[in-house]
């Protein structure tokens, strides 16, 4: 049995956040594809490090992809798990993290690729160097924002207007 990984907020730090505005309007489409701009699964091994996946490795690793217009198939596209998650883990490597943690760490200093800062599913020690630091600065996001949950359609329209939204469940 292994552990999830995500530690979820109290509902009133949740609350707390500023919500996103709402993507689009008018109708939605019947459907939205935006798995061309993922990089391909990867694999967390026995590491509790799935918001870092979710949060680098695959939206950071979006965001990068479609601001190129190419695709993240090579170690220097794709954005590094270990990176956030070694900086914001809760006691140990299987213990987890917030999304919260992991998406303030990218907008305070960024985030490395796989090149600079390679994934250890049996390593959770290794701290970003200053070089680390300086090559991930340029990949520091401006803001985040979370998207009422409750609401489907404001969902959707994010994911249809090509913002993918992270969900932890």
């Amino acid at each position: 049995n292994q552990n999830t990984g995500l530690v979820f907020l109290s509902e009133e730090e949740y609350k707390s956040i500023p919500l996103a505005s709402t993507a689009m309007m008018g109708t939605l489409p019947s459907n939205k594809d935006l798995s061309e701009w993922f990089p391909q699964a990867g694999y967390q091994g026995n590491q509790a490090s799935c918001v870092a996946w979710a949060v680098c490795y695959g939206l950071k690793s979006y965001q990068v992809a479609v601001e190129n217009r190419r695709r993240p198939i090579t170690n220097d596209q794709i954005f590094s798990p270990s990176y956030i998650y070694n900086q914001i883990k809760l006691n140990g490597c299987d213990n987890g993290s917030y999304i919260r943690s992991a998406l303030n760490l990218l907008k305070q200093e960024g985030v490395s690729t796989l090149q600079q800062f390679s994934y250890d599913q049996f390593n959770c020690s290794r701290i970003p160097s200053s070089s680390d630091k300086s090559a991930a600065r340029p990949y520091a996001i401006a803001e985040w924002r979370t998207v009422p949950l409750d609401n489907e359609v404001d969902v959707k329209s994010h994911i249809a207007s090509g913002f993918p939204v992270v969900i932890g469940m």
